[in-house]
């Protein structure tokens, strides 16, 4: 969509490492500029271009978060000493899913609407309130139709 071919970075792309620096420069007022990282950004894989949208949403005064489907610890073992002196452990550990089956990889609230992102799905039938993204352009172009 905004991406060019040859591996190049779109013009979205470029346009928030502009403005990241940009926040750097004003957050960090005592730091000559040429001495900050540059802030860069590629939406080719789903974790930069989750990254690219909670920095660009952040920027922009939104709240925002990477959703979190791993789920919970659960912890069940105990250790104890049997008749004999042994020293025994008994349950189990493991991961217990969670409760709601969120697909959204970004979960952000924009102008009072709460609103999922997938990046990178190949679902072509998202919910009310979730957004399918498949670059950074993208996302921009959506993000644009609600201001």
């Amino acid at each position: 969509m905004g991406k060019k071919s040859g591996g190049k970075k779109s013009e979205a792309v470029r346009m928030l490492e502009v403005e990241a620096l940009e926040e750097a420069i004003r957050k960090h007022p005592n730091v000559d500029p040429k001495y900050l990282a540059p802030r860069l950004f590629s939406d080719s894989t789903t974790g930069g271009l989750q990254k690219c949208i909670l920095a660009f949403l952040k920027l922009n005064n939104h709240k925002a978060e990477k959703a979190n489907r791993s789920g919970r610890f659960t912890d069940t073992t105990e250790v104890f000493t049997d008749v004999v002196g042994r020293t025994r452990q008994i349950g189990n550990a493991g991961w217990k899913p969670e409760a709601r089956k969120v697909k959204a990889d970004v979960l952000t609230e924009i102008n009072g609407r709460q609103i999922a992102i997938i990046t990178h799905s190949t679902d072509t039938t998202p919910e009310p309130g979730t957004w399918v993204v498949e670059d950074f352009a993208d996302f921009l172009d959506k993000y644009k139709s609600l201001r």
